[in-house]
């Protein structure tokens, strides 16, 4: 994978993450069921980013010249 392709990817992850602890820290489902699957749901798309950034960890990096 060239360099800046990783670089790119690994921002958008980590924007990613950010948007997503942004919105699961505003949540407070207080009993709200449909409040408590999107908190789940939220929980859920996190790991999967999670698991995209260690699959990049992996990734053999070119340099872009």
């Amino acid at each position: 994978m060239d360099e800046v392709e990783y670089k790119y990817y690994r921002k958008c992850i980590s924007d990613a993450k950010d948007a997503m602890w942004d919105i699961t820290n505003s949540i407070d489902p207080d009993g709200d069921v449909a409040l408590e699957a999107l908190d789940d749901a939220i929980t859920d798309i996190g790991d999967a980013l999670d698991a995209a950034d260690s699959a990049l960890d992996d990734v053999e990096v070119t340099d872009h010249d």
